[in-house]
């Protein structure tokens, strides 16, 4: 076999690709579809932001060429099928970027480039609308079903708010959530799953856009929340293991006992470093 060339270049991962794909390349990787690499292309990209979460650069470098790794094996699937090639997918986002940063690339750039960082967003969604012929249903559509829910449901209040349809600040948002919640006990105590589920959905909802209002991302704050969950878990679970003790055994007085100490063996853990 004829060399592979540089491993730095993104040539080279092509080359290995059409390789791969080959006649007599690798049985697996020919017979992949674009809705069978799904699941791994969701899965690199939260291992990507994983490594990026703990500020690990040497894992994030390996992650990120795992993501590119699914980007050209998804579109050479799709030029197998006669549908598009990697060559379709860079120009297109080449052509996206120059279109939208005229203050860069315009006409105009020597006039706009004195533009501040909130001018330049404010110009770039406008841009977007025009591509949409002003509608902001199809920025809607355009938020991915499959985004976690509470990302999504940030997205799709932040693109609403463009067009002023938004609650005045966080204040007003909050006595939002307050009728939200009057309405959710009020689902508890007379209604059937399907409702309760549905105010509670409504609850959810607007404690994003308290999020946001507050410059928040719900997403990104229940994710950290969540590994500080399992990080004092673990550690509530080592002390007792320490001593002895039996998790499924012990009071929830106990458990309780043994969390607070936990958080403050992690917090002074922290303090030292």
């Amino acid at each position: 076999m004829e060399p592979l060339g540089d491993y730095s270049r993104f040539e080279t991962l092509l080359k290995i690709m059409d390789i791969l794909h080959s006649e007599n390349g690798c049985p697996w990787d020919r017979a992949q579809t674009i809705a069978s690499l799904r699941k791994y292309f969701l899965e690199e990209a939260y291992e990507a932001l994983d490594a990026a979460d703990r500020g690990d650069m040497d894992a994030l470098a390996e992650e990120l060429g795992d993501m590119l790794l699914e980007v050209v094996f998804m579109a050479k699937v799709a030029e197998k099928e006669g549908a598009f090639s990697i060559a379709d997918s860079i120009r297109a986002i080449c052509e996206k970027l120059v279109r939208r940063h005229p203050h860069i690339f315009g006409e105009e750039a020597e006039k706009l480039k004195s533009m501040k960082a909130d001018e330049v967003f404010r110009r770039w969604t406008k841009l977007k609308m025009a591509e949409d012929g002003g509608r902001i249903s199809a920025q809607l559509d355009k938020v991915p079903r499959d985004l976690p829910a509470l990302l999504r449901a940030y997205r799709m209040s932040e693109r609403v708010s463009k067009v002023g349809f938004d609650w005045k600040d966080a204040d007003d948002v909050w006595r939002q959530f307050e009728r939200e919640l009057a309405e959710f006990r009020d689902a508890l105590k007379s209604a059937g799953p399907e409702e309760v589920e549905d105010e509670f959905g409504d609850l959810l909802f607007t404690l994003v856009n308290v999020g946001r209002h507050l410059g928040v991302c719900a997403e990104d704050a229940l994710r950290r929340s969540t590994e500080k969950f399992k990080r004092r878990f673990k550690k509530l679970e080592e002390i007792a293991v320490d001593r002895g003790l039996v998790l499924g055994e012990l009071s929830i007085e106990e458990l309780d006992e043994l969390w607070d100490e936990a958080k403050r063996a992690l917090v002074a853990s922290e303090k030292r470093r």
